[in-house]
């Protein structure tokens, strides 16, 4: 498994999005985000909780990419089969069961509130990538899978 270095999206961003030839204005009249966002996508150092995974994947889609693209130094779509994040609320649903733990215990764990999730899978999409991957990490399923 490749491991994924957030600290080099801010430059694979920048450089993407400028061989698109596209501006910030453009981009931001693409995926709904605003110029000032996107501004500081491309200066913050980490982009785990900067970005929602709905708002990354609409990103990159403007982008022509897939958000691992951002993220993996060798990265390639076969590599990887893709996940689909709106599964997470099942599998979070059967660790509960077999862990008999409720899921108070497992939000103190991952320190987020993912309840809603369960009643409503695309909720998943509001996440920030630090959510996903704690989440992840607790139900041990590969992330980098849901950036594919």
């Amino acid at each position: 498994m490749k491991q994924i270095d957030f600290s080099r999206a801010r430059n694979e961003l920048t450089l993407i999005r400028k061989f698109s030839g596209k501006s910030l204005e453009q981009l931001s009249c693409e995926t709904g985000l605003s110029i000032p966002t996107l501004s500081d996508l491309e200066d913050c150092d980490d982009l785990r909780n900067c970005i929602s995974i709905g708002n990354l994947w609409r990103l990159c889609a403007a982008l022509g990419i897939r958000p691992g693209k951002l993220f993996l130094e060798q990265y390639s779509e076969t590599l990887i089969s893709a996940c689909d994040i709106e599964n997470l609320s099942e599998l979070i649903r059967v660790h509960l069961i077999k862990s008999e733990i409720p899921l108070t215990q497992f939000e103190e764990k991952i320190g987020f509130q993912i309840g809603e999730v369960l009643n409503c899978p695309p909720y998943a999409w509001g996440w920030n990538l630090d959510c996903l991957f704690a989440v992840c990490e607790q139900l041990n399923v590969d992330a980098q899978g849901f950036l594919i």
